[in-house]
Order: C-alpha cells, then structure tokens, then sequence
C-alpha cells in the first residue's frame, strides 16, 4: 500500500497484502527517471498497489516509451486495468505528462491500439480476447504536463474484478462522504464487494487486497472509515482463521494513518457512531509496540489515545495475531 506499510510487514515478518506475494507476471518498463535518496520511479512502483508512486520515464531522451508484461504460461486476457499519471496528490498529476495513446502488442503483434482517459481514477482499456506471453504497451501520444516532460503511471492490474471493486466503493464513497454507516448500511454496502473480490474457499484474494490497498493508499478519512466498515462485516460474516487475517491485514492498512494522518484518526475516534472504532485503538498500541510508545508521531494521539483506550477498556500490551503458512495471502 505505502512504503511505510510495507516496512512494517518486513518488520513484523508478515506478508499483508495478498497482491504483493500474487503478482501473476514480470514487469518492466523503459528507463525510469534517476532515483532520488527516498523515491524511486522503476517499473515496480507499477505493481505496489501504492497511487503515492509512479512509474516515471523522461520522454526528452528520444526512445519509445514502452511497459513489459510478462506471464510465467500463456495468459488470455480481455483488457487491462491502469491508474494513469503520478497521482500522489493534484500537483504530481497535473506536472507530469500522462500517456494518452498505447499501442498494445502481445508476442511481438499488434492486437489493438487503445486510449487512456486523462483521470487519476483506476481505468480499465478493453482490447480483443488474446492470449500470449508478453504483452507489451507503447505509448505513441501523451497528455502534455504543465511543469516536466516525464511520462507517469501510477498502477496497473490484469483483473477486472479490481476495477469493479474500486467502482463499488467508489458508490459507497459518494453517498456517505465522511458519514459513519450504520450495522445496516455496512452490510448492504461491504457484502457486495467481498461477495465480487474476496474468495477464501479457493484462497484467491488478490483482488480484494489490490483493491482495498489503491483505495486507502490515497490516507484520506473516508478510506480510513472503509478499514473499519470492512472489519466489522468480516467479524460478523467470517469465523476463525478467515477472520484473523481479515483483521490482521486491516489493521495494518491503518498504521500509515498514524504516520501520514493523524487528523482523520481524531475525527473518527471522536465519531462514536463509527463502528469497529476501538481497532484505531489496537492500531495506536501495534504502532507502540513497534517503534516505541514516545515516538513522535504516537505524542500527538497520546491524549485521545488513553481516553479512548480507557473507554474501550482494551489492554495496553497488543499482540498481533499471526498467520497460518497455509493460509491465504501468504
């Protein structure tokens, strides 16, 4: 989801994200632009399932810009899903040029010539149903930035459940706004999307993960209250081992709140009427237990933190739960 969230996996020594340990292909791209001391812009940022990092390339340098996706066996694919530009925030979006125009081919043919939208929303391009190896897109026209001349993509994805998904949400987004759902509102809005992404009998949750992770990645509050929507239909649907990981790989998308937003984890510790908020608790003291209880992002939510902990009557010492090897997201 973020770099700092997936520092805290290797930490912990967990793997949170299905996606991340899933990713079905090999992925390349044309020259990045150079790397600075804290970011990078190589082909992986395509796959991190993380919108704040891009894929970035300088156009000035006169070759064909071009992405390289490449399947372990033959994969027979319908279209193929991108979040278009650098869409770390408004500014990165609008800066950066954005590839407009693509020329799809699969195992050195030209199946389709297609055109991404100028959005920093998920998109999915549909091309003629093919199957092959290695499917590569060059990028023939671009949307012109208004400051550099580097080419960005923030994502791509194979599985249109994911955009699906992110559609679901995005519906949920738009009528509740910053709103907490009620027990009601959150079964009718949550079982669509687990009932269309999250698939545990045939432990293929990639999708829900991949979904879930670019919705939240952008830190805002309604992304934050969706993390808890989502918990709490798992603890009412799911039993056991399935609701241990649900909560686990939950609970760790909020960490980066802590880090990056800590008013929106006020604004919903204040909301009583949001539902499963006690898990912002457990996250303040797995934050806690990790880098110290006086680091200085945790001084900040002390003092909601121990009223909140004392309403909830929730121990001060979190463990975390671990996940089975032979269990799903592994």
């Amino acid at each position: 989801m973020s770099a700092f969230a997936n520092k805290i996996a290797k930490k912990c020594k967990i793997q949170i994200w299905g996606a991340q340990s899933k990713i079905p292909f090999e992925i390349t791209a044309s020259t990045p632009i150079e790397q600075t001391n804290v970011i990078s812009y190589g082909a992986t940022n395509l796959i991190d399932r993380d919108i704040n990092t891009a894929w970035c390339t300088n156009r000035g340098k006169g070759a064909p810009l071009w992405i390289n996706i490449k399947y372990p066996q033959p994969k027979h694919l319908t279209g193929l899903g991108f979040v278009n530009g650098y869409t770390k925030n408004a500014a990165t979006y609008k800066n950066n040029a954005r590839p407009s125009d693509i020329v799809v081919y699969v195992d050195d043919r030209i199946i389709a010539k297609v055109k991404l939208k100028d959005t920093s929303e998920p998109q999915w391009i549909e091309f003629q149903p093919v199957t092959g190896i290695n499917y590569k897109f060059v990028v023939e026209n671009i949307y012109e930035g208004l400051k550099y001349d580097d080419v960005c993509v923030a994502e791509m994805f194979d599985d249109k459940r994911v955009i699906d998904g992110y559609n679901l949400i995005k519906t949920t987004d738009k009528k509740f706004a910053k709103q907490a759902l009620t027990s009601v509102q959150i079964k009718r809005n949550m079982k669509p999307l687990y009932d269309s992404l999250f698939s545990p009998e045939h432990k293929d949750e990639t999708s829900f993960w991949d979904t879930v992770s670019i919705r939240v990645s952008s830190l805002d509050e309604r992304g934050l209250r969706l993390l808890l929507d989502l918990s709490s239909y798992a603890d009412e649907m799911y039993k056991g081992d399935i609701n241990a990981q649900l909560y686990e790989g939950l609970l760790y998308m909020i960490l980066p709140y802590i880090e990056q937003n800590q008013d929106a984890i006020i604004s919903v510790i204040k909301d009583e009427g949001q539902v499963k908020r006690e898990n912002l608790g457990y996250a303040y003291n797995a934050y806690g237990e990790l880098y110290g209880y006086n680091s200085d992002k945790l001084k900040a939510l002390s003092t909601y933190a121990d009223n909140f902990m004392k309403r909830f009557e929730e121990p001060k010492v979190w463990h975390p739960v671990r996940i089975p090897q032979d269990m799903p997201f592994k």
